[in-house]
């Protein structure tokens, strides 16, 4: 067949497209998400099986809610989950209405007793299901706002640099999202307070803990005066302090966390055993000292990135030296020596580069470095 006479195959990529966004009630929020998810869990709880999507749809599609969430939620009565959840609705509706548990073993007619039971069984479908569902709108709300912050945090740092040279601005943005220690930093429950970020580069990592409200003030400094300028430039109305300084002999303020991302290789054995010591009294107790560093026992994945770091240094995208990488294990074990409780956190990449962020907390009040002084 020519191509004059050729006739143009329809796509179903757009109607399935249209569907889908119709089927997810256009963008999400935390409400939005929250009375998707309570709707399903309580459509699904109630004793109507092979409706739930019908319902789903018909609550979902006027209001432009997540049918799909919602939907999900519904289907809390699945096999596995139905029997046990039907049988405690139908004990709850007998307790309510009668006061009593629910008698199974009644010499009552055969329709007497289903209808009893069928009463029992949507007071209980009711009762219970309003509860799931409100415990499930919470979650969902909860979720939803936390990962909205962080995307919003996100976009707030990466706009800070919006006025840097090019390649600057393209290095921020690669790291805020390929960088998968971000997302685990962000992870960590509670507070950052004060927080010092040594070694911090051009400030991206505090900046973006400080967007993301979990950080009440940002100590930071560099030997590169370069990134040091780019910092201060990116940290319009932040109560952040960023100055040119070396990490081997810089000390360090009180504060409630020291952050030492990709730092601790430029330098020194004796050097990396006085910058923490540095950190250990500035930290009170349960303050948190974040490692991010190369496993030096991690293999193949090690030497890669140890070589990129030296391919990084000659390039002149780093200054150090020279460069002195240390095993988890022997890390793990200076930490404990300095009171600390160190622990490792998968950020997704220890496979390949063999990068590990180590979480140590201080669990004394007085250790080595104290000792010492």
């Amino acid at each position: 067949m020519s191509a004059v006479g050729a006739v143009a195959r329809p796509s179903l990529r757009q109607p399935l497209s249209r569907l889908w966004r119709v089927l997810r009630g256009g963008r999400t929020s935390p409400k939005r998400a929250a009375l998707a998810a309570g709707l399903g869990v309580f459509i699904g709880c109630l004793p109507l099986p092979g409706m739930h999507w019908l319902l789903c749809l018909a609550v979902c599609l006027p209001f432009r809610l997540d049918a799909v969430l919602a939907y999900l939620g519904a289907n809390i009565s699945n096999p596995f989950v139905a029997p046990f959840l039907f049988t405690a609705e139908l004990a709850i509706g007998a307790l309510l209405l009668t006061g009593e548990h629910v008698d199974y073993a009644t010499g009552a007619a055969v329709l007497d007793v289903a209808g009893d039971y069928a009463l029992y069984l949507g007071a209980g479908a009711v009762t219970l299901g309003t509860v799931l569902g409100l415990v499930s709108a919470g979650a969902a709300f909860l979720v939803v706002r936390g990962r909205k912050r962080r995307a919003d945090a996100f976009e707030r740092t990466r706009g800070r640099y919006f006025g840097s040279p090019r390649a600057d601005r393209a290095y921020v943005g690669a790291k805020l999202e390929q960088d998968p220690v971000f997302e685990a930093i962000l992870g960590l429950g509670g507070s950052f307070g004060v927080t010092v970020d040594a070694g911090c580069g051009r400030g991206q990592l505090g900046l973006l803990l400080f967007d993301a409200g979990r950080v009440e003030r940002l100590y930071g400094f560099d030997w590169d005066p370069k990134k040091v300028a780019l910092a201060r430039g990116a940290a319009v109305r932040v109560p952040a302090e960023y100055r040119v300084a070396d990490l081997r002999s810089e000390p360090i303020p009180r504060c409630d966390t020291v952050l030492l991302v990709d730092v601790l290789h430029y330098l020194a054995p004796a050097h990396q055993t006085a910058l923490l010591e540095r950190a250990v009294a500035a930290l009170p107790k349960g303050g948190r000292l974040l490692i991010r560093d190369v496993d030096a026992g991690g293999g193949f994945g090690a030497r890669l990135a140890m070589a990129f770091e030296r391919w990084g240094c000659r390039l002149g995208l780093n200054r150090a030296a020279g460069l002195h990488f240390v095993s988890v294990a022997e890390l793990q074990s200076r930490l404990e020596l300095l009171g600390f409780s160190a622990r490792t956190v998968d950020t997704g990449a220890a496979g390949l580069l063999a990068n590990v962020l180590l979480v140590a907390t201080r669990t004394s009040s007085s250790g080595a470095a104290d000792q010492s002084s």
